[in-house]
């Protein structure tokens, strides 16, 4: 019986079913396992991604209270605020609070500190984002039964190929290419080929476009900035003024609308020059004696009356020293002048003759109450913009003007009180002559063809048909420079010095 029971086979089956379901159903429930993982994992980084927006959320309104009300921020950030919960989003909740560090805290903070928070909680997942604003101090003192007045220079203009005119049309022909910045306070006829690539376009009248190539920007590289306010007409194409279609490409067009900023005309004071400028014949001093100065040099009769005739600043062979003080104008002889402090007052007219070569070393401002001309193939250059071998100068683009610049300020006078100004040529650059000058004159400004002028132009009208392909702007503006300023006047009755909050800086160490 044992024998046959050992050899019965009966129920093996069953056993070999049953285990194999017992692994399927292994498999089966990791597999579910798994998969119920990666999906509760996917929500709950879905969810924290949401949280975090809500928390970018929360942060965006600390920063809106601050900013909007930085003198009574503590009121509206301290407790922790919380937004209501929103119909559109159940399970989001928003709050947002801050923290200040100032004097009276431990660890203290001179100026004050404020951090933001932000917190945002989804479906019980929280974050929270944080940044560090900083509030200046601005301390102001009031001064008992006194006057406080503080004048700022405004060198803004000083940027431009400026024209102030209203009238004519200014023109640009002659196939330029121009890269400088220009400010127009009348119209623009651009013609024959020219084009403009500078990286402010602003024209107070109307912009006419003609010829063919002629155009403002390019498709690849459209200029930065182009105000309009009256109409544009690149030629049967009015449409195209949009500044996304050729002959204008700009990224910010502008018709209609305002010149951005508004900038005026400095006045040439040649009149409060005159009477105050030492070496100067209205001070007594038209020169020390034995400084070898020509004779007249600033003037013929110690009166403002343009009586000069041509101011002899370069005579050849007889080199000069006129000096008082810190204010010199100096000659070699040869090529060579040196200015410093200033500025400088001649009654009369200036020219440089054809294929002269002078280069200047310092900085300073000559006044003229007739015109300037720089004929053919002459050259006025920096030190910094110019290199020198015999009389031989060289002109390159390394002028520095800001601590090598030279202004030429023009009356244009065309008689003795200046009631009547020459607006033919008042400054004239012939063609093949170098200039590296800021110029500002009350006439006319032409630049004839092959001439160059590296140097802003600040004029009254002006045709330009030389090169103004690099226009280097001044900033540090030397001694008596005609420019614009701001002035700041304030009565008080008491000596009293207060601090305050200033406008709270940019946020800076995101945290989050």
């Amino acid at each position: 019986m044992l024998r046959r029971l050992s050899h019965d086979e009966q129920g093996v089956a069953l056993v070999l079913a049953l285990i194999a379901m017992l692994v399927i159903g292994a498999l089966s429930a990791s597999i579910l396992t798994a998969t119920a993982v990666n999906h509760r994992s996917a929500k709950v980084s879905a969810d924290a991604n949401h949280a975090f927006t809500l928390a970018e959320n929360g942060l965006a309104y600390a920063e809106g209270r601050l900013y909007s009300a930085p003198t009574s921020a503590e009121a509206a950030l301290v407790p922790i605020s919380t937004l209501p919960a929103s119909t559109d989003d159940p399970g989001a909740t928003i709050s947002y609070h801050g923290t200040l560090c100032d004097g009276t805290t431990t660890p203290s903070c001179s100026p004050k500190v404020w951090t933001l928070y932000g917190t945002g909680t989804y479906n019980g997942v929280t974050r929270t984002v944080s940044v560090r604003v900083t509030v200046p101090t601005v301390t102001t003192t009031v001064a008992s039964t006194s006057t406080t007045t503080s004048t700022s220079t405004d060198t803004t203009i000083w940027n431009y190929i400026y024209v102030n005119s209203t009238g004519s049309c200014t023109t640009l022909s002659g196939g330029l290419t121009i890269n400088v910045p220009i400010y127009l306070h009348g119209s623009l006829c651009l013609t024959g080929g020219t084009v403009f690539t500078g990286s402010d376009l602003e024209v107070g009248g109307n912009l006419s476009i003609s010829g063919g190539n002629t155009r403002i920007g390019s498709s690849s590289q459209p200029i930065s900035k182009m105000n309009v306010v009256g109409n544009c007409s690149p030629g049967t194409n009015a449409v195209y003024c949009d500044g996304a279609h050729s002959p204008i490409w700009v990224n910010a067009p502008g018709v209609g609308n305002t010149l951005t900023p508004i900038v005026t005309m400095p006045t040439i004071d040649l009149a409060g020059k005159y009477a105050t400028t030492n070496p100067g014949p209205a001070s007594g001093h038209d020169c020390p004696a034995g400084s070898n100065v020509p004779s007249p040099f600033f003037d013929t009769d110690h009166t403002l009356n343009n009586s000069l005739g041509n101011a002899n600043l370069f005579p050849a062979g007889h080199p000069y020293d006129c000096a008082v003080g810190g204010s010199e104008i100096k000659w070699d002889g040869s090529t060579n002048l040196t200015l410093s402090g200033g500025p400088f007052v001649f009654d009369g007219s200036f020219s440089i003759s054809s294929n002269t070569a002078i280069r200047y070393s310092g900085s300073g401002v000559i006044y003229f109450t007739g015109g300037v001309t720089i004929l053919g193939n002459s050259k006025l250059c920096g030190v910094t913009g110019s290199t020198v071998s015999g009389s031989n100068v060289t002109c390159n683009g390394l002028w520095t003007p800001d601590t090598n610049g030279l202004i030429l300020a023009v009356g244009c006078w065309a008689n003795s009180t200046g009631s009547t100004l020459l607006t033919n040529g008042c400054v004239k650059l012939s063609a093949g002559s170098f200039l590296q000058a800021g110029t500002i004159l009350n006439g006319d400004y032409q630049a004839a063809g092959g001439s160059s002028n590296l140097g802003p132009v600040i004029t009254n009208t002006g045709s330009f048909s030389g090169n103004l392909a690099q226009m280097l702007p001044i900033h540090n503006l030397p001694i008596g420079a005609p420019a614009n300023t701001t002035t700041t006047t304030s009565t008080t009755t008491n000596m009293t010095t207060t601090t305050i909050d200033g406008t709270p800086q940019a946020p800076t160490g995101w945290n989050g």
